[in-house]
Formats: structure tokens, sequence, C-alpha cells
């Protein structure tokens, strides 16, 4: 079997693991009807509802999700809006940053991690995830793949280039799932398992990954 051949069986299994009874595949099914029925973010409720749940269930370490969502509505929602039904990447800044919730030391905390995922639960197939699991996994294939020309200078934490690195290694494994979710869920599963935090059920149900990564 050819490298990316192996690479893609593997992959898939993973996407699989996921989507067969862990915590967080039923999280996504109490989740995916809370955002296609309030797609919009203009009434403080529904994005305060979308925040809260996403947050909670995602454990994406949102520490005011009040105060969020009264900045995601009042001051960027008719933007956010725009952007996220044209798939712009400026949607995650808009979450991620200028919401005022602070460090202990006064600095505002940069919520990536939550931003990617709520643009993503808008609009699954333009925002990938992102998570330091996703980050170890696709830091992992980018040398499996000889993606060193891309990695170069390139920081995952800029949501562009993140998804550009993300477009890159679908690509060259052959992946052929529509959207970013399954893609997302492969990723995450074996970031666990190179980190050595999958659960015994999931290191069963993948196995070991392919030599070389």
């Amino acid at each position: 079997m050819k490298p990316n051949a192996q690479m893609l069986s593997y992959l898939e299994r993973c996407a699989d693991a996921f989507s067969d009874g862990t915590g967080f595949s039923l999280a996504d099914a109490v989740v995916e009807p809370i955002f296609r029925n309030h797609p919009n973010n203009q009434r403080e409720e529904e994005v305060l509802l979308k925040v809260a749940v996403l947050n909670t269930l995602y454990a994406a370490g949102v520490l005011g999700v009040y105060r969020m969502a009264h900045h995601l509505v009042l001051k960027r929602s008719r933007l956010l809006d725009k952007y996220l039904r044209s798939g712009n990447p400026e949607a995650v800044t808009i979450v991620r940053r200028g919401h005022g919730i602070r460090t202990k030391n006064g600095k505002e905390r940069d919520f990536y991690s939550f931003a990617t995922k709520y643009c993503h639960w808008h609009r699954p197939d333009a925002y990938p995830m992102y998570d330091s699991y996703v980050e170890v996994s696709l830091d992992r294939l980018a040398g499996f793949l000889k993606l060193d020309r891309l990695m170069q200078d390139l920081d995952q934490r800029r949501f562009s280039e993140f998804k550009r690195l993300v477009d890159e290694v679908r690509k060259r494994v052959g992946w052929r799932r529509s959207g970013y979710k399954h893609f997302d869920q492969a990723l995450w599963v074996l970031g666990q398992v190179l980190e050595g935090d999958a659960e015994p059920r999931l290191r069963k149900a993948v196995g070991p990954p392919p030599k070389g990564l």
C-alpha cells in the first residue's frame, strides 16, 4: 500500500472511531441542531445559547459566556453574519478578540480554538476547527507528507494559514468526504493517539499509526 493511501485508510478509521461512540459524537448531535436553527447572531438569547452549549460540551474554556455573547451581538453581529455567509476567515478574528475577557494580569484572552469551533458550526464547509490535538496531528502529517516548504514560517494560530495546511493535507492523502467535519474528527482522534491520551477503546479501534508518522 502506498504511504498516502495507507495514511488515508488510517485517518478514515480515526474518523469512524470518533463517530462510533466518543462523548464528543453525542455532543455534536446536540450542537448541530442548535446552530442550524439559529444561524444568525442578532439576538442575544440565541447567541448566548450557542456560546454556552458549545463552550460546555467542547470544554472550550470561555470564562465569561455572557460577555462573549454580548460582544458578538452588540458589537459585531452584522459583520460577523456577513463574514460567516461568505466563509471569510475574519469571522474567526471577530470571535476570538475584542470581547474584553481578560486574565488576572489584564491581558485580553485569545479564544482562538473556541472561535474556530463557533464559526465551524455555522459553516462546516468553510471553517476547520483548531485545537491542540489537531495541531499535533497536522505537524506530524506535514512531516510525513514532506510539506517542508509549506510549513516554513507557517503559524497554525493564524487561521488562514491553518486552513491552508488542512486543505493541503486533505488533498495529499486523498480525503474524499465533503466538508471539514469528518476530517477534523480524524485529526482530533489521531492527535490523542500520538500524544498517548486516547482511551483504550479508541486505541483498539484505530490501531497504531502508520510508520514514519
